[in-house]
């Protein structure tokens, strides 16, 4: 596709348990619903991992992950918690809808979305 999918940010982002965010996506990023990441309590992207699209507008994504995070925001101080954070299992769950999704909507394999990965099975 010649896109460049291997990009890591160029700063430490350290979530629970000192977890390094580019230590976490290597080979490559899975997220929940292209917002959340696993050890990462109150973080939330926006134009996340596997979350672009390339036929339409990126507004109405980006509200959608907002609107995600303004919800799971809301539920913090609605029940008083000091934080929120997906669940792995949450995490795997997605990664397993888009590696079935991908396919069948690309002309190639969802391994793309994922990292510039040499292998010949794809």
């Amino acid at each position: 596709t010649g896109w460049d999918v291997s990009y890591r940010f160029p700063f430490p982002m350290i979530g629970r348990n000192g977890t390094d965010i580019r230590d976490k996506w290597n080979p490559f990023p899975r997220t929940y619903l292209s917002v959340a990441v696993d050890e990462f309590p109150n973080c939330f992207f926006s134009c996340g991992p596997n979350s672009c699209i390339g036929t339409s507008s990126f507004l109405p994504m980006i509200e959608h992950e907002v609107g995600y995070a303004v919800q799971a925001v809301t539920k913090l101080q609605r029940e008083r918690l000091k934080s929120i954070e997906v669940k792995p299992e949450a995490v795997c769950d997605f990664d397993e809808v888009i590696e079935g999704y991908f396919p069948k909507v690309s002309n190639t394999t969802a391994r793309i979305y994922k990292c510039a990965m040499s292998d010949s099975s794809t």
